[in-house]
């Protein structure tokens, strides 16, 4: 038994301990992710934007769907418009009702929180040949929070321009947080966009972060296979130095 713990191979059970711990760990981690609720924090009630959307990070599952509210100052000169668009944004899952709707345009503008991030608001819907100012001052802005449209999910949005996390980091200057607000306390030439996306209600299993599980667990068994393996040629190669010494002598 001796054999097993000289103070070369102590250094290597050590390792070994500490890489196929980590994986377990991570493993473990990786599990307790796949079940995250998904359902939103509650609906009904309004909470700040930066509680649902930390900075630089990605949009939480339970912020979809959740009423907020966020205050800062308009970025006026960096105004996005989504054309070719329906009020009820629900459509945009289904490309053959775009086609039997009125179509207009997303007025989109960031809206800097004051502590070195932004958020963007889609302010409201424009119908085609009507025009609107872009924003300007302080002001608090009610909304309902939505992903990233290229985020993944079960219903895929069905029209060419995405209003991605690329996106919007392309057409402003500040750290914009994940995520957008549809705005529902809108002004007139505008109107209230509906929500593509509602709350979560399932808690089901996340597929991917289950097979990131047992990809940690292959790569654990791995290390232990391995360490094995180192173990038994070091104690192999001191055992023939050992017997060789004593015919020697």
């Amino acid at each position: 038994m001796r054999r097993y713990v000289t103070p070369q191979l102590l250094a290597i059970h050590f390792v070994g301990l500490l890489i196929f711990g980590s994986c377990l760990l991570l493993s473990n981690w990786q599990w307790q992710r796949a079940h995250i609720p998904r359902k939103a924090i509650n609906p009904s009630q309004v909470v700040e934007y930066s509680k649902l959307s930390k900075q630089k990070d990605y949009l939480p599952p339970s912020s979809v769907g959740q009423r907020t509210k966020a205050t800062g100052v308009w970025e006026s000169q960096n105004q996005i418009l989504l054309t070719q668009r329906p009020r009820d944004g629900r459509l945009l899952v289904d490309s053959a009702a775009i086609n039997q709707a009125r179509l207009g345009s997303w007025v989109v503008d960031f809206l800097d929180l004051g502590d070195g991030s932004s958020v963007a608001v889609v302010r409201g819907w424009l119908s085609a040949g009507e025009s609107v100012t872009n924003s300007t001052g302080k002001q608090t802005v009610y909304g309902v929070v939505q992903p990233a449209e290229d985020a993944p999910y079960e219903q895929p949005i069905s029209v060419k321009e995405l209003l991605t996390t690329k996106k919007l980091l392309m057409n402003t200057a500040s750290n914009v947080r994940d995520g957008f607000i549809v705005q529902t306390d809108v002004q007139p030439p505008l109107l209230p966009v509906t929500p593509t996306r509602g709350a979560f209600t399932s808690h089901g299993l996340r597929i991917l972060n289950v097979f990131y599980t047992f990809n940690w667990l292959f790569f654990a068994f791995l290390v232990l296979a391995i360490w094995r393996r180192v173990i038994l040629d070091e104690v192999s190669s001191a055992t023939v130095i050992a017997q060789s010494s004593k015919l020697d002598t």
